[in-house]
């Protein structure tokens, strides 16, 4: 999520969408990550600036002492610069529900400032409760699946 002090005299830009006045784009479908003359600044192709697949990601259930049970989702991304903040989050769900499935998103909050351009792993975890029927993750806006295992 985008600091809104961030976005303190923000211009409109009829081609790049709203410009904050330290030169960066803000859409509601992108990250804040291009510079208003549109260069990525990424550093991804998919536009994120940390890069992950279904291999870095774990998912492990859990019961808890009232019964319910839980499941631990860790996972390391590569980000493009150092101080990356990564969040696992649960998504909206689905139009047509999936009920072996829980559906997650992953953020990320660009570090501010001077950082090195050094590609820096980053680990990000989350822990949610989930019904017996749940055999996966789908993180969707990495289109990641991660099968449940039993801890």
């Amino acid at each position: 999520m985008a600091d809104p002090d961030a976005f303190t005299d923000v211009l409109d830009h009829p081609v790049y969408g709203v410009t904050t006045a330290a030169g960066l784009t803000a859409a509601p479908d992108r990250p804040t990550t291009e510079r208003s003359t549109g260069e990525d600044m990424s550093g991804h192709e998919n536009g994120f600036g940390c890069a992950a697949g279904a291999e870095d990601f774990t998912a492990t259930a859990h019961r808890s002492a009232g019964g319910g049970r839980t499941v631990t989702v860790r996972g390391t991304s590569l980000c493009r610069t150092p101080g990356f903040a990564l969040e696992l989050e649960r998504a909206s769900p689905p139009f047509v529900p999936v009920p072996g499935e829980l559906h997650l998103q992953l953020n990320e909050v660009a570090p501010n400032g001077m950082v090195a351009q050094v590609v820096t792993p980053t680990d990000v975890a989350g822990e949610f409760a989930i019904g017996e029927e749940v055999d996966r993750v789908l993180i969707r806006n990495r289109n990641i699946t991660v099968l449940v295992e039993e801890g």
